[in-house]
């Protein structure tokens, strides 16, 4: 056993800073360490305070270092780390391993009063699954009351989860989640399993209750993506679009806006108590208001472009072909009209493309489509600007 705790440390936990690969995070922050594991949706980085995974739509930009081959750096470089550090390392080490005494052992004398601190909340959340692998819930529920009383939102979120489930539960046996018994979303296996004491103990069937927990906050009627794609209404949304003011915030208009932010909330507090688990249905809302959205600015596209100025007739000399003083007007005029019809249209478009650069394979064919719209549009506002004060002939 200690060998291979040993093999693990230098080969999965040290080998983290082998490398400085930087993540630029959407709100700014960059992240360092050496990327493990890449697919569509995540990023896997093993950074100074452990294993961190991040959903690709949070991610603005990858830094890739050039990577060295040298055996010995990554022990070299582990031990460099502050002891804290190190500590946290090789607890993720026994949690990995399943050697849950240890880890509290290691990590019991570190724990202090702050439970903001990332490496403090980072402590407590490998002690707390500690102590619930090994039936210990009067002191996983301990730490646990710390982080909902003074955490973060998205702590505070996830440790009340937990303790939801253990007060449900007297005997910690898995019997129900709020008000949905057991025996309607455990497989019969599982659900006869759950039946027995201190079943939460076994990672699979709080892994269970977590996972129906977050399903009965994402599934809510009144806030449920599927009410969201109901709600959608396109002559609302035309009309909003028709008379959003030139400038300011799109987001501001649309009268789907206060659904769109309870089921962005929602998605939120199920992303807090399981990372990631939540990622499809953030996926599925952004893509049902993008195709909502990109069928109004079609719309509204054709609508601006029936009244193109140069499509219309004005008055002018013929015997020089040049613009009448009340068609130079006129024309101005149509131009004027024109421009501030395009105004939003671009605000909007502008709006969807942020949105939907969040998941670029998944919505590339509304990204493009919507893209080829802004340009033009830009396009066509460059070319009346230069044109509505210049323009003399026919």
């Amino acid at each position: 056993m200690i060998r291979t705790l040993a093999i693990l440390l230098v080969m999965c936990l040290t080998t983290a800073v082998l490398a400085d690969d930087r993540l630029i995070l959407r709100d700014g922050r960059e992240i360092e360490g050496t990327i493990v594991k890449e697919d569509d949706r995540r990023i896997v980085i093993m950074t100074a305070r452990g294993r961190k995974v991040y959903s690709k739509k949070h991610i603005r930009e990858v830094l890739r270092a050039e990577q060295e081959e040298s055996e010995a750096e990554p022990v070299e470089q582990f031990h460099a780390l502050p002891p804290m550090a190190r500590l946290l390392r090789n607890a993720h080490a026994e949690s990995i391993l399943g050697r849950h005494q240890p880890l509290i052992d290691r990590l019991s004398p570190l724990i202090e009063e702050d439970v903001t601190d990332a490496q403090q909340l980072e402590a407590r959340w490998l002690m707390i699954e500690a102590y619930e692998r090994l039936a210990e819930f009067d002191q996983a529920e301990k730490l646990l009351k710390q982080i909902k009383e003074q955490g973060h939102k998205a702590n505070r979120i996830r440790a009340e989860a937990h303790l939801d489930i253990f007060e449900q539960n007297p005997g910690y046996k898995l019997e129900r989640v709020n008000n949905k018994l057991a025996r309607k979303f455990l497989p019969r296996k599982l659900y006869l399993k759950g039946k027995e004491p201190d079943a939460l103990a076994d990672g699979v069937l709080m892994r269970k209750a977590l996972e129906e927990y977050a399903d009965q906050i994402l599934l809510n009627k009144k806030v449920s993506l599927q009410a969201f794609k109901e709600s959608l209404d396109l002559e609302e949304t035309l009309e909003a679009l028709r008379e959003m003011p030139t400038a300011g915030r799109v987001e501001k208009y649309l009268p789907h806006r206060e659904h769109l932010q309870k089921v962005e909330k929602s998605i939120a507090r199920a992303q807090a108590i399981l990372p990631g688990y939540a990622d499809s249905y953030e996926l599925d809302l952004i893509r049902s208001e993008a195709e909502h959205l990109q069928q109004a600015i079609e719309t509204l596209f054709n609508e601006v472009f029936a009244d193109y100025p140069e499509n219309a007739s004005y008055a002018y000399d013929p015997e020089n072909g040049k613009l009448t003083k009340e068609g130079r007007e006129q024309w101005r005029e149509n131009c004027e009209e024109f421009l501030e019809k395009v105004k939003p249209l671009i605000v909007a478009a502008e709006y969807v493309l942020t949105r939907t650069a969040r998941f670029p394979r998944a919505l590339d064919r509304v990204h493009t489509s919507l893209t080829n719209i802004l340009n033009r549009l830009k396009r066509t506002r460059e070319a009346i600007n230069r044109k509505k004060d210049t323009r003399t002939y026919v």
